[in-house]
């Protein structure tokens, strides 16, 4: 998928967010589990390989007073809930696993920044005078496009016949 965002003049930070969670949540630590040859193993267990991953281009510099792309390094990795600590950046916390670093990303202009969809992240406070454009393009399974095909048919399968509002409707997966 091919997409830009385009962070204005004094335009305030993202909040904390992943493109995606996890398809696979707390699974591989179910009595019994063992990871599969294809699968990326660690001490903790299986951490499967990402859906999709995104990258950003940018179209001009990125010095930090343009609000660069931050990010939780290693968010995206799965253990027990027991060996989650709360990490604190600036004024947020979250429960992580051990190892994860806060990342920013400034980049000079034609530089390429990817990222696995589940990485925490926001874009930061754009404080200079001058529009931050980046080019986007998102890189995915096949299977995870179909899968999301699958969904937006079922829920306008679901909504159709009752003539309600899709948007307040939540499907359980």
């Amino acid at each position: 998928m091919l997409s830009s965002v385009t962070a204005m003049p004094r335009t305030p930070p993202q909040h904390w967010h992943a493109d995606t969670g996890s398809l696979f949540l707390n699974r591989k630590y179910g009595v019994g589990s063992q990871p599969e040859s294809n699968v990326e193993t660690d001490q903790k267990g299986i951490n499967p390989p990402p859906h999709g991953v995104i990258s950003f281009w940018t179209l001009i510099d990125i010095p930090y007073r343009r609000g660069p792309t931050e990010f939780v390094a290693g968010s995206h990795k799965d253990c027990p809930d027991s060996e989650k600590k709360l990490v604190t950046f600036g004024n947020w916390q979250n429960d992580f696993c051990p190892g994860v670093a806060h990342v920013i990303a400034e980049a000079p202009v034609g530089a390429c920044v990817m990222f696995d969809m589940r990485i925490t992240h926001k874009g930061g406070e754009n404080t200079d005078r001058v529009r931050r454009p980046q080019l986007y393009i998102t890189f995915t399974h096949q299977w995870y496009v179909l899968l999301l095909l699958l969904l937006l048919l079922l829920l306008l399968l679901l909504c159709a016949p009752r003539r309600r509002s899709c948007s307040m409707l939540t499907l359980p997966l």
